[in-house]
């Protein structure tokens, strides 16, 4: 059968129309999940020289040491917490520099410990500034809340690791996926400023200004104020050589 002209156009008429109806109806494609903002901070450029004491009491403080701070009696060093009362007391192989940090040797066998006064919970924070120098283990602890998170230095890669666990307030066990872990690149042989900010879904670690997120989320149960928390020192196999200062817990202003 031979189609006229005025047939055959009508046909391809129809075709088209069936053609964008098919189009129309087809489902729209999903969209992909949009992806974490950049965790946005001042830049602090690792210095050669020690960064200076605040002229102030930093906001949201609930403990804080520093160098500059600190009694001397019977051979014993005690670094003053000018906030909360919680008094460090150095230990061998640790020695307080005036105004220029508190010095590991990575030869301590234990950590200054005291009690946060801080429950960890949506708008904790910690901060301080440290300076890795060369030598000593793969890996090494700048700052552990005990059972909580651990803030670790890996000497072959230049990083550290935030690594930290969301616990159950009644048990105080480890919660179900309740784990995540943040690394970024720390400058050794020079200060550097790390800071821990946990806000109600997101736990970041910030280096030098630059953050970025632990992807670990979920509503924060809180820890008792009890918690020890450690410094310079995570474990025999993980003591820290070099110096730390300016330390700080509080929650965020």
């Amino acid at each position: 059968m031979t189609l006229s002209a005025s047939s055959f156009r009508l046909f391809t008429t129809l075709v088209c129309l069936l053609s964008a109806q098919l189009v129309f109806a087809a489902p729209a494609p999903t969209p992909k999940a949009a992806s974490r903002p950049p965790v946005v901070s001042a830049p602090v450029p690792a210095s050669d020289k020690p960064f200076p004491e605040p002229a102030t009491r930093p906001k949201g403080a609930l403990s804080y040491w520093s160098s500059a701070k600190f009694v001397q009696k019977a051979g014993v060093t005690t670094i003053t917490d000018v906030v909360g009362g919680n008094t460090m007391t150095t230990l061998p192989n640790m020695k307080v520099l005036p105004g220029e940090g508190i010095e590991f040797d990575g030869n301590q066998s234990g950590s200054p410990t005291f009690l946060s006064r801080a429950t960890v919970q949506p708008g904790y924070m910690v901060e301080f500034d440290v300076k890795p120098l060369d030598g000593g283990a793969e890996y090494q602890t700048f700052f552990y809340l005990f059972g909580f998170c651990e803030l670790r230095y890996r000497l072959s890669k230049k990083q550290v690791s935030l690594n930290i666990w969301r616990r159950n307030l009644d048990t105080g066990e480890p919660m179900a996926s309740g784990s995540g872990s943040a690394t970024l690149p720390i400058v050794p042989g020079k200060w550097n400023r790390i800071r821990v900010l946990i806000d109600a879904n997101s736990a970041r670690l910030f280096v030098n200004g630059t953050g970025v997120d632990t992807g670990l989320e979920g509503t924060w149960e809180g820890m008792s104020p009890s918690v020890p928390v450690m410094l310079g020192f995570g474990g025999t196999d993980r003591p820290f050589i070099g110096l730390i200062d300016h330390i700080l817990i509080g929650k965020q202003p």
